[in-house]
């Protein structure tokens, strides 16, 4: 796991150095493009693959929504061209699309839900294309890491069976995941909206359960100080 988060911010370190190299805060601020703060807001959709309970597939998959609020750094470094670190907390709620196959020790149980609530970072790389009026395009994609670090499971039957280590359920163990996020923004003066698609690419965490593949569709509004 270490050294898997290692290799990826190497890469993030990388990334910033290639497109930092005729960075020159001087001109940027003889021509007003500084660096600014932002506020975020997002309602997505989470669709995960691979889903299991403990070892357990589901029969077709789980669904849900997801809300989050955050923060960000906007810092222009050359040209058109930015990195945008980004924070937010994020809550996510699932709930099985379908019976549980086989169930679970015959308990009887064929359907749960999971809320999660947890941390997440991405960090854009992207580029500004100026419009008129105070108006722009944006595109971004970079890495983005999840930190889960509370879990409230429910189902229609026993619990007592998910209890073990080796039996926790859908997307409940705590650690860090790593994905891929994209998507376009439009700015208008000091207001943003946009939508992103993020999709999970590394799985840090050893297991045998919750999800190997996250997937997350969002819509997303801002204001940029």
């Amino acid at each position: 796991m270490i050294r898997r988060i290692m290799a990826a911010l190497c890469c993030l370190a990388a990334a910033a150095a290639a497109f930092a190299t005729d960075f020159n805060p001087e001109e940027m601020y003889r021509r007003g493009t500084l660096p600014w703060w932002g506020v975020r807001a997002s309602a997505s959709l989470s669709f995960p693959m691979h889903v299991k309970y403990a070892r357990i597939p589901l029969s077709s998959g789980a669904i849900g929504p997801d809300i989050s609020v955050g923060g960000l750094y906007h810092m222009p470094v050359r040209e058109k061209w930015y990195i945008e670190p980004n924070v937010e907390l994020y809550y996510n709620h699932l709930k099985t699309t379908g019976t549980i196959k086989p169930e679970p020790a015959a308990v009887g149980i064929t359907e749960a839900t999971l809320g999660t609530i947890g941390i997440r970072v991405p960090v854009y790389f992207g580029w500004d294309w100026r419009l008129r009026r105070q108006r722009s395009l944006r595109v971004f994609a970079g890495p983005q890491f999840d930190f889960r670090f509370y879990t409230h499971f429910s189902c229609d039957g026993p619990k007592k069976i998910f209890q073990g280590t080796t039996a926790r359920p859908l997307y409940g163990d705590y650690g860090t995941d790593l994905d891929i996020r994209a998507g376009v923004g439009y700015v208008w003066g000091r207001y943003y909206i946009g939508a992103s698609f993020s999709y999970g690419i590394v799985r840090l965490t050893r297991s045998d359960f919750g999800v190997k593949r996250g997937r997350l569709a969002s819509a997303t509004v801002g204001y940029e100080f």
